[in-house]
């Protein structure tokens, strides 16, 4: 976190509480603490999280050729 709010502070003048409520809001994120639990609330978001894309689901799997035996 602590990298996220030397880049994004210098980027927008947004306040903490308005940036974490858009992490938490964000579908393609996730806030993840020390001990590797998921935050689900803005206001427990602390600068020891770490953020992390979700994983994304796969989408073309309706779209791959059947393979011949």
């Amino acid at each position: 976190m602590q990298d996220f709010y030397s880049a994004i502070y210098s980027e927008t003048p947004a306040h903490s509480d308005d940036i974490h409520d858009m992490i938490i809001e964000n579908s393609d994120l996730e806030v993840i603490t020390d001990s590797g639990s998921t935050r689900r609330s803005a206001n427990a978001i602390k600068s020891t999280d770490f953020i992390k894309l979700k994983p994304q689901r796969q989408m073309f799997f309706m779209y791959e050729k059947p393979t011949k035996k």
